[in-house]
């Protein structure tokens, strides 16, 4: 009577309904899985199932069947089951209990079969847009922190515009307030010379500090676009720019065949003139100035950030003989108007090396530098191949 009785029940609920022997050997179906499959109960022998699940999910099926069967653990699982009517693939969550005798015996296993297609569908739409969302969220966050530290970066430099406004700039225009109050005073021909030289000094340096901070400003608003570079043609072009300091000092140059890159061409020119600029002011008698290349993967870059780590980078090295700094000045040197050397020894700004600097991060690239009071100076340019 009760094998009659759950015959009955299985027949008549509005699932997919079926049972198995102890072992596992399914060997009983209701009429909605046939109905729905269109397999006959002869087809159904043994794991006659299996052409009705779709393909790429047959064998997780039959092993997780198996695993339940040895442990007597409930049969838990989702999968694609075939519609007979259209052919089409349909969610089902099957499972499976295990009925046991008086002894605690497994005697039969029951389960069932419940469409679930158009949950399991909009639980992956759901899931799909949560992650899109996240996401973006994420993308989001990290273009904010990007900005933020962009924010950061710009109002350092507006503090360091806002000392040489205050400080710098002042004081060649000082300087020529007070030289002309002097010939007004004091002067006669001989002493107004004079005066007329130092005036003309420190207009020429307030003139280059305007131009240096222009050239500064107007890196980050840059709007020419990267090309095909070839360095060779560059260095050719800032080497014939500095053929009199060349000669004067009686330089040696020497360079490897350097690379094409993509860059701003008048960036590219800036970041070699300023180099080889400093490389032959800070210099003793007879300078030399070597320019190596090499190819390095990102993961030999130093202060590389970890992104993309096989990309290459063409590594050009300027080497001088000059007079070199104390190795623990090589990051100072790149900040706006740090200077090692009083302007009375020489000549400049203080604003070349943060030039350099900003043009490689504009790139994507590296600069760092390299020295020894009285060993020369190193400075390493790395730029993306």
């Amino acid at each position: 009577q009760n094998e009659e009785d759950l015959r009955l029940i299985l027949e008549t609920i509005p699932h997919i309904a079926y049972r198995a022997d102890s072992r596992g050997k399914l060997m009983y179906y209701n009429r909605n899985f046939y109905e729905y499959t269109g397999l006959s109960e002869k087809e159904t022998t043994g794991e006659g199932w299996r052409p009705a699940v779709h393909p790429m999910h047959r064998d997780n099926v039959h092993s997780r069947w198996t695993d339940s069967i040895n442990s007597g653990k409930q049969f838990d699982i989702s999968f694609m089951l075939r519609r007979n009517a259209d052919g089409m693939y349909r969610w089902h969550l099957a499972r499976a209990s295990a009925l046991r005798n008086d002894k605690g015996e497994i005697s039969q296993w029951v389960g069932t079969l419940t469409d679930i297609h158009e949950q399991k569908v909009f639980s992956e739409k759901l899931e799909a847009m949560v992650n899109d969302r996240t996401e973006r969220l994420n993308k989001s966050n990290i273009l904010l922190a990007q900005k933020n530290l962009e924010l950061e970066q710009t109002n350092k430099e507006l503090e360091s515009l806002n000392y040489v406004a205050s400080h710098d700039l002042q004081e060649p225009l000082r300087k020529i307030r007070t030289f002309i109050n002097m010939i007004r005073e004091k002067g006669n021909e001989e002493r107004n010379s004079l005066y007329f030289e130092k005036i003309d000094i420190s207009a020429k340096r307030m003139s280059q500090l305007i131009q240096d901070v222009l050239t500064y400003s107007r890196l980050a608003s840059n709007t020419e676009q990267y090309q095909d570079v070839n360095l060779n043609e560059i260095l050719a072009s800032v080497l014939q720019d500095y053929e009199l300091a060349i000669e004067e000092k009686n330089a040696k140059i020497n360079a490897d065949k350097l690379p094409k890159v993509k860059a701003i061409p008048l960036q590219m020119n800036q970041l070699f003139s300023n180099l080889i600029s400093n490389a032959l002011k800070y210099s003793a008698e007879n300078p030399e100035i070597k320019i190596t290349y090499s190819v390095e993967r990102g993961y030999n870059v130093r202060d590389f950030n970890g992104q993309n780590i096989e990309q290459q980078y063409a590594e050009i090295r300027f080497q001088d003989n000059g007079i070199g700094f104390e190795d623990k000045y090589s990051k100072q040197i790149f900040k706006l108007f740090q200077r090692l050397h009083g302007r009375t020894e020489y000549m400049g700004t203080g604003i070349g090396l943060s030039i350099c600097k900003k043009i490689t991060d504009q790139h994507n690239g590296y600069i760092r530098a390299e020295s020894e009071p009285g060993k020369g100076a190193l400075f390493v340019v790395n730029l993306p191949l």
